[in-house]
């Protein structure tokens, strides 16, 4: 749920590391509000969800920085029929603060760099 440039580590963060967690793909909270800052028809919902969250990807678990823009995206999905949908309310803040946890800097599809040692803000 994060922005492009979170997702991608483009962009400081208040986080340990930037970037996002392996093999994850981005819906932006963001993305799914309108001008005045209310969620989208659900008509809009599912075709934003359905390029990024194949219906057949279920459990989907969400995850942002906090916790906080999570829960908007998973209400999105479940207002767009996916049904197993959780949150990692520890998000960024709390995987980042494990060195262990491997992070991924850039868009995967592009040959990003996975590294433990990934940019600190």
């Amino acid at each position: 749920a994060l922005s492009s440039e979170q997702y991608e580590g483009t962009e400081k963060t208040r986080y340990s590391r930037r970037g996002h967690i392996p093999s994850s793909v981005n819906l932006s909270a963001k993305s799914l509000l309108d001008a005045d800052a209310r969620m989208l028809p659900v008509d809009d919902l599912l075709s934003r969800s359905a390029d990024v969250v194949p219906a057949v990807a279920e459990p989907v678990v969400i995850y942002c920085g906090g916790g906080v823009s999570a829960c908007l995206t998973a209400l999105a999905l479940i207002r767009s029929g996916y049904e197993d949908v959780k949150v990692y309310d520890g998000s960024l803040e709390e995987w980042t603060a494990v060195p262990a946890l491997p992070m991924v800097v850039g868009r995967e599809s592009e040959g990003a760099i996975q590294d433990d040692r990934c940019q600190r803000s």
